[in-house]
Order: structure tokens, then C-alpha cells, then sequence
């Protein structure tokens, strides 16, 4: 009988999982640095949002040219969405949010 998933695959990510966990300090038992990341999450979930099926797609061919099959392109996809939307996020959303929150200033300001 064959396995849906390979215990090899779900081992490693549960092993960088508790890596991540303790390297960036969730586990240090203060609320705040567990509720940081969550909140960043946030923040830049609607780059995550438009950003998931094309860095799928990207993975998709990579893993096809390099035969790399299974839970690792479900990885791969998954941190590849999450780095690549926190960098859209902090240098193409937050400026565009201060240009329009500066224009929303400006146009209230003549409206007195």
C-alpha cells in the first residue's frame, strides 16, 4: 500500500518548523514576539494574496526542470510566497499607502 505522504517530507518541515520557532524567539515565552509575525502576516496578506499563484506557477517550472516532486514544491511555494510578498509589501505597498495617505492630507487640506 503506497503512503499519501512520505514521513521523510513530514519530518522536515516539522524540523524547520521548530527551528524557525526557536530562532526567532516564539518560544521565548514573550507574547509579543510570537504576535509580531503574526501581525506582519497581516499586513502583507493582500501581497500574499495576489503573489501565491504566480510564485506557485514559478515553482512549479523549477521543480519540473530540476524533477523535484512531493511536499517540497508545497514548501517552496509557501516560503517563496511569504519572502518575496513581505519584500512587495515593505517597499511597494507602504510607499503607496504614505503617497496616498499624503494626497488624502493634501486634499483635505483644500477642501477648507
Amino acid at each position: 500500500m503506497r503512503r499519501l505522504v512520505n514521513l521523510d517530507y513530514l519530518r522536515g518541515i516539522c524540523a524547520f518548523g521548530i527551528m524557525i520557532f526557536h530562532y526567532t524567539g516564539w518560544g521565548s515565552g514573550d507574547a509579543g514576539s510570537f504576535i509580531k509575525p503574526l501581525s506582519l502576516l497581516g499586513e502583507a496578506s493582500y501581497s500574499v494574496y495576489l503573489l501565491h499563484p504566480i510564485v506557485f506557477a514559478i515553482v512549479q517550472i523549477i521543480s519540473k526542470r530540476f524533477n523535484i516532486s512531493g511536499l517540497y514544491i508545497i514548501a517552496m511555494s509557501i516560503v517563496s510566497t511569504l519572502i518575496i510578498s513581505y519584500f512587495v509589501y515593505k517597499y511597494f505597498e507602504k510607499y503607496f499607502i504614505r503617497r496616498g495617505n499624503n494626497l488624502k492630507l493634501i486634499l483635505n487640506y483644500n477642501d477648507k
